[in-house]
């Protein structure tokens, strides 16, 4: 692989290196802030009397009118699975939908949950609201063939993101493996994240998990629902990538999520190993000084564009003290591998995996001026190791790496420590359950020198080039993505990935730590980063003897 150190001095500059920023950042983390007034309070609905011809899906809230999709499955693209949460329902849990007379037109996608405005997000028709707790059903038809249903969850670092855009369209999912894909959206960054239980009403003691909350609210609604699109409430698929990996990992130690969803397909995110310290405090307050206001119900009336205001501000002031985003903030807490131990028991499937080289991608996101020395800094001293720490931590991985250099090297660390490590710790704790491992190791066609990066799962799972070209260019690789995709779809149906275009898959088991390589070739491989599992000691040790 061509050396990392060489990268930026070979990449010209305008339209590839813009390019590939933009479109790397829509998918994982969205960094690139840009201005825009579409930020709504309560986004407008539309109600029909009739709608002769048209598909028209019946819900315990009322009846919904979808379109037939380009390829000729049905949509419904906005259908409200909680209320608004707006007003006094601000940072309350989500609420029931209130029943509506007549047919909501659900063919044009709703806004997405408030977030700080980003070069991507601000084209999205429908802009930001806080009225974004809905849903998008994708079906063959709306008839009682009880056909598997996957519920998909964005990534976004917890505060970015939505179900619409283009990378997530489940059309291929449905087309391919006749089965119904379900996109959620769920609050995000202080709406769906912020502790503001120390303002002292009960009933907002919840409100640091209300994002976790919402998705188990669209679980409900699919439970109540789906039978309706031809979906079978008692086999669904909890799939997410990143941030809604993560999310959707969380879920398998709730209770109350228990009965709402029989597999979970786990991609690049499963729980923090290590916990970057936050002061969620701080935060509150830093928040209530941005909203000007010291109470709560004077923070449930700032506006809903001073909320997009102060969504920026978080991320600008986690960034000043070298996060790459706010998601410390947000992220769940109390979650360890010894807990997914027992929620094995359960017996949930879970099929869940990394791409190779996941942290190679912000080496866009930071630019030419010494991406390397910044990410190390964001990512590896906000632990609390210093210089010579992280160098005893390189020469430990060195020797399973004998021709990366010291830069890639650094960035391998971090790519192990959060995500590579979690995810086997995560398998060594859930194999009692059947849990299947992959590995992703396919370089973007345009960066090679990258590796196989953080979000490039994402155009071969769901099979959706056309926004990927900054990374893929001309190259759609359609094989590949065929036995991923329909990997996913076994395993939707049967909690067993296995069909005829790949090698035999086991389960990574107690004698065996079988893992799923996909690249160039697609095979199994015993334990192929068995070296990842020794790093977890070695920095336990280290982060104590910094404390």
């Amino acid at each position: 692989m061509k050396k990392i150190h060489s990268f930026w001095r070979r990449v010209p500059h305008g339209k590839r290196l813009l390019g590939a920023v933009l479109g790397a950042i829509a998918t994982a983390f969205s960094w690139v802030w840009s201005p825009n007034k579409q930020v709504v309070k309560q986004a407008p609905v539309t109600f029909l009397e009739n709608a002769v011809g048209q598909p028209v899906a019946h819900t315990t809230a009322g009846d919904v009118l979808g379109y037939t999709h380009a390829t000729g499955v049905l949509r419904f693209a906005r259908i409200p699975f909680a209320a608004p949460p707006i007003d006094h329902l601000r940072f309350l849990p989500p609420q029931p939908v209130a029943p509506w007379q007549g047919i909501l037109d659900a063919r044009q996608p709703g806004p997405i949950c408030i977030q700080r405005f980003t070069a991507t997000n601000k084209k999205h028709p429908a802009g930001q609201s806080e009225d974004c707790l809905s849903l998008t059903v994708t079906t063959p038809k709306l008839d009682q063939a009880k056909r598997p249903v996957i519920v998909w969850l964005h990534g976004g670092g917890l505060a970015n993101g939505g179900n619409h855009d283009a990378t997530y369209d489940g059309a291929n999912f449905v087309t391919r493996g006749d089965v119904v894909f379900v996109n959620v959206q769920y609050r995000l960054g202080a709406l769906g994240w912020l502790d503001v239980s120390p303002l002292g009403d009960e009933h907002v003691k919840q409100s640091k998990q209300n994002g976790q909350l919402d998705v188990i609210a669209a679980l409900n609604w699919v439970q109540r629902n789906i039978a309706q699109f031809g979906g079978d409430p008692n086999n669904v698929t909890l799939m997410g990538e990143s941030a809604g990996a993560y999310l959707a990992a969380s879920l398998l130690l709730l209770p109350e999520a228990e009965p709402l969803f029989h597999k979970a397909i786990l991609q690049s995110g499963v729980y923090d190993a290590w916990e970057i310290p936050a002061d969620r405090q701080e935060l509150l307050q830093r928040v209530l000084t941005k909203a000007k206001a010291t109470t709560l119900e004077e923070l449930q009336q700032v506006s809903a564009k001073t909320l997009q205001t102060i969504e920026q501000d978080i991320y600008q002031y986690g960034r000043s003290k070298g996060w790459p985003d706010p998601m410390p903030w947000y992220s769940l807490q109390g979650i360890t591998s010894d807990a997914f131990a027992a929620a094995a028991h359960q017996g949930k499937p879970v099929l869940h995996g990394t791409l190779k080289h996941e942290y190679h991608l912000f080496l866009l996101s930071y630019g030419k001026n010494n991406p390397h020395g910044q990410i190390v800094n964001g990512f590896l001293k906000i632990l609390g190791l210093n210089n010579q720490q992280i160098q005893q931590l390189i020469e430990q991985i060195q020797p399973f790496s004998p021709d990366r250099s010291q830069q890639d090297l650094r960035v391998d660390l971090i790519s192990a420590i959060y995500m590579h490590y979690p995810h086997a710790m995560f398998a060594e704790n859930y194999r009692h359950a059947p849990t299947y491992s992959y590995l992703i190791d396919w370089a973007a066609p345009q960066y090679p020198e990258l590796g196989a990066i953080h979000a490039l799962d994402l155009p071969l799972v769901f099979g959706n080039f056309d926004n990927w070209t900054w990374a893929l260019g001309d190259t759609h690789p359609e094989e590949l993505s065929h036995k991923m995709q329909n990997a996913w779809i076994a395993f939707a149906k049967t909690a067993n990935p296995n069909h005829s275009d790949i090698p035999s898959w086991p389960t990574y088991g107690q004698s065996q730590r079988a893992t799923m390589v996909f690249g160039e070739t697609t095979k199994v491989v015993e334990d192929p980063l068995s070296w990842v599992r020794d790093l977890g000691p070695i920095l336990d040790t280290m982060l104590m003897d910094a404390q």
